[in-house]
């Protein structure tokens, strides 16, 4: 199955300008044990002099067992806008703490 997601917020610090965050996302699980997903988030300041930023972002998750709730992965980003672009690279675990 594909699982789309989304997102609009405003982000309020104190001291500072509002941000404006929109986010789009998609997930697919390929079979019982692997998954993989994208997703584009864009920030921005309107009215002020702070550049936006969009993050595109891609992730691939393995389970180690067929009925694990554990899963093992990786991520990788791109920061577009903002100073200056840069990448970011993830390795990562997720899992219950109380399994059913």
């Amino acid at each position: 199955p594909v699982v789309f997601s989304g997102r609009i917020g405003v982000s309020r610090n104190r001291g500072e300008a509002d941000t404006l965050e929109l986010s789009l996302g998609a997930g697919f699980v390929a079979n019982d044990r692997g998954s993989f997903g994208a997703s584009v988030s864009h920030a921005t300041a309107p009215g002020t002099a702070r550049r936006p930023v969009t993050v595109l972002t891609a992730r691939v998750g393995y389970a180690p067992g067929a009925r694990s709730t554990a899963e093992i992965g990786v991520t990788a980003s791109l920061y577009v806008g903002g100073e200056s672009p840069s990448a970011g690279f993830g390795v990562f675990w997720q899992g219950e703490v109380f399994p059913r």
